[in-house]
């Protein structure tokens, strides 16, 4: 079933009957780890957020609770619900699960997708302060498309927020790494 379950996914671009062998598997064997894997992605790549967060949920109290459990997978579990509740609008849970995962890794990638959920849950002053700490602790660590971004989320903070200057100066920050970038450009024409 595993092996039909894959070849329904991956060759046959068919997710009904890929998520309906998974199903199966896990109705004979509730605790078979790769199918229970193989379901929260397809869940996952297929948007079914309120199917995919028991499943996440579950993953995130075995990470939790067992010592077995390595911190890259634990990162994982962490990270992989935030992003679910984010998605599902559960933004206090999404930031508690994220701030489990930087206390295990504050890579960059962790930390703008915890900013990213802090703008989502319309916490501005919050995401501001988050994007400020990764331009500025993490510059060295981000490649200049990363950078980019990251000033160029503070310039839309910045104008959500009604301060003009601080949107202006990220936007030149972002131009400063691709003069040529048509989006901020096109705020930059707006803002005037």
């Amino acid at each position: 079933l595993a092996d039909a379950a894959w070849l329904y996914r991956h060759r046959l671009d068919d997710t009904e009957r890929a998520r309906a062998c998974l199903h199966r598997i896990l109705e004979l064997e509730p605790e078979h780890a790769d199918a229970k894997l193989a379901l929260a992605e397809l869940l996952h790549d297929t948007q079914q957020w309120e199917t995919l967060w028991p499943h996440l949920e579950q993953r995130v109290q075995l990470a939790k609770h067992d010592a077995n459990v390595s911190p890259g997978e634990r990162h994982d579990a962490y990270t992989r619900a935030a992003r679910c509740a984010v998605e599902l609008g559960k933004f206090s849970t999404a930031l508690e699960l994220y701030d489990l995962a930087c206390s295990i890794d504050q890579s960059p990638a962790t930390l703008i997708e915890r900013a990213d959920a802090l703008h989502r849950s319309n916490a501005l002053d919050a995401a501001v302060a988050a994007y400020q700490t990764i331009a500025t602790r993490h510059t060295q660590a981000l490649d200049r498309t990363q950078l980019a971004t990251v000033y160029r989320r503070l310039a839309r903070l910045y104008t959500e927020l009604g301060n003009a200057s601080q949107a202006q100066l990220f936007h030149g920050k972002v131009l400063d790494i691709d003069p040529a970038h048509r989006e901020t450009l096109e705020d930059l024409v707006e803002m005037h």
